[in-house]
């Protein structure tokens, strides 16, 4: 499963509950205007194999971030 909105000028914050889809794979967020913290819940998702935050306006968390996945899920690929 896969999620694709990158470049499409979304603004505000990540939305936690992308932490409920367990079966995502892919997650392209990149080139928006995404700011605040970025949630760690995306860090737990077992499947997912890219995660493409790169681009936007000011994301908080990706220590977190990176700590969760390395926890969870260490080969997933992460573009902050």
């Amino acid at each position: 499963t896969a999620l694709f909105l990158c470049y499409n000028e979304l603004t505000g914050p990540i939305p936690a509950e992308l932490g409920q889809l367990a079966a995502l794979q892919f997650l392209y967020l990149d080139g928006n205007q995404l700011s605040g913290p970025i949630p760690t819940e995306l860090g737990q998702l077992a499947a997912l194999e890219e995660l493409h935050l790169d681009d936007n306006q000011q994301l908080t968390g990706q220590e977190a971030l990176r700590s969760c996945m390395e926890e969870h899920n260490p080969d997933c690929e992460l573009a902050l």
